[in-house]
Protein backbone atom coordinates (compact mmCIF):
# COMPACT_ATOMS: atom_id res chain seq x y z
CA UNK A 1 0.00 0.00 0.00
CA UNK A 2 1.24 3.27 -1.01
CA UNK A 3 1.41 6.85 1.71
CA UNK A 4 -0.18 9.91 0.69
CA UNK A 5 1.33 13.51 2.40
CA UNK A 6 -0.37 16.95 1.78
CA UNK A 7 1.84 19.70 1.36
CA UNK A 8 1.61 23.78 0.63
CA UNK A 9 4.42 25.19 -1.74
CA UNK A 10 2.56 28.83 -1.18
CA UNK A 11 0.23 30.28 0.86
CA UNK A 12 -2.66 30.38 -1.39
CA UNK A 13 -4.96 27.21 0.36
CA UNK A 14 -4.81 25.80 -3.34
CA UNK A 15 -1.16 25.96 -3.89
CA UNK A 16 -0.30 22.28 -2.40
CA UNK A 17 1.06 19.22 -3.93
CA UNK A 18 -0.47 15.44 -2.97
CA UNK A 19 2.50 13.29 -2.48
CA UNK A 20 1.30 9.42 -3.29
CA UNK A 21 4.97 7.02 -2.13
CA UNK A 22 5.73 3.56 -2.62
CA UNK A 23 5.82 1.64 0.97
CA UNK A 24 8.57 -0.30 -0.43
CA UNK A 25 11.87 1.51 0.06
CA UNK A 26 13.85 -1.06 -1.76
CA UNK A 27 12.61 0.27 -5.29
CA UNK A 28 14.16 3.72 -4.12
CA UNK A 29 15.19 5.96 -5.93
CA UNK A 30 11.29 6.00 -7.53
CA UNK A 31 10.87 7.08 -10.79
CA UNK A 32 8.27 10.20 -10.96
CA UNK A 33 5.52 11.74 -12.53
CA UNK A 34 3.67 14.82 -12.10
CA UNK A 35 -0.32 14.86 -12.80
CA UNK A 36 -1.85 17.96 -13.29
CA UNK A 37 -5.59 17.48 -13.13
CA UNK A 38 -7.12 19.39 -15.69
CA UNK A 39 -10.76 20.32 -15.46
CA UNK A 40 -10.95 23.32 -17.88
CA UNK A 41 -8.81 25.10 -14.58
CA UNK A 42 -12.17 25.76 -13.37
CA UNK A 43 -13.13 26.31 -9.24
CA UNK A 44 -15.23 23.20 -9.47
CA UNK A 45 -12.50 20.87 -10.60
CA UNK A 46 -9.75 20.04 -8.39
CA UNK A 47 -6.80 17.45 -7.81
CA UNK A 48 -9.29 14.80 -6.23
CA UNK A 49 -10.14 14.20 -10.12
CA UNK A 50 -6.81 12.02 -10.78
CA UNK A 51 -6.30 10.87 -6.97
CA UNK A 52 -7.32 7.18 -7.56
CA UNK A 53 -5.09 7.09 -10.55
CA UNK A 54 -2.50 8.58 -8.47
CA UNK A 55 -2.71 6.03 -6.26
CA UNK A 56 -3.00 3.04 -9.09
CA UNK A 57 0.90 5.09 -9.81
CA UNK A 58 2.41 4.96 -6.58
CA UNK A 59 0.89 0.72 -5.66
CA UNK A 60 3.09 0.29 -9.04
CA UNK A 61 6.28 1.74 -7.97
CA UNK A 62 5.94 5.59 -8.96
CA UNK A 63 6.11 8.74 -6.56
CA UNK A 64 3.36 10.33 -7.21
CA UNK A 65 3.29 14.42 -7.38
CA UNK A 66 -1.21 15.39 -7.59
CA UNK A 67 -0.63 19.18 -8.10
CA UNK A 68 -3.06 21.62 -7.37
CA UNK A 69 -3.57 24.92 -8.13
CA UNK A 70 -4.98 28.30 -8.50
CA UNK A 71 -8.16 27.78 -10.58
CA UNK A 72 -10.36 30.61 -12.42
CA UNK A 73 -13.37 31.83 -10.79
CA UNK A 74 -12.88 32.69 -6.94
CA UNK A 75 -10.25 31.06 -6.40
CA UNK A 76 -7.96 33.59 -8.10
CA UNK A 77 -6.12 31.15 -10.70
CA UNK A 78 -6.24 32.30 -14.47
CA UNK A 79 -3.24 33.88 -16.51
CA UNK A 80 -0.85 34.13 -15.56
CA UNK A 81 -1.64 32.64 -11.55
CA UNK A 82 -2.11 28.96 -12.70
CA UNK A 83 0.62 28.78 -14.75
CA UNK A 84 3.19 30.42 -11.91
CA UNK A 85 1.65 27.81 -9.79
CA UNK A 86 2.29 24.86 -11.51
CA UNK A 87 6.11 26.37 -12.44
CA UNK A 88 6.57 26.64 -8.84
CA UNK A 89 5.71 23.14 -7.49
CA UNK A 90 7.69 21.89 -10.30
CA UNK A 91 10.90 23.82 -8.93
CA UNK A 92 10.00 22.72 -5.84
CA UNK A 93 9.99 19.09 -7.13
CA UNK A 94 13.38 19.42 -9.31
CA UNK A 95 14.52 21.39 -5.89
CA UNK A 96 13.83 17.98 -3.91
CA UNK A 97 15.22 15.96 -5.77
CA UNK A 98 18.57 17.03 -6.25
Amino acid sequence: MASRHVFAYGDHPSQVVRIHQPDADDGAPFPVVVLLHGGWWRDAHDLRRVDPLAAELAEAGWLVWNLEYRRTGGDGGGWPQTLDDVCSALDLLGARLR
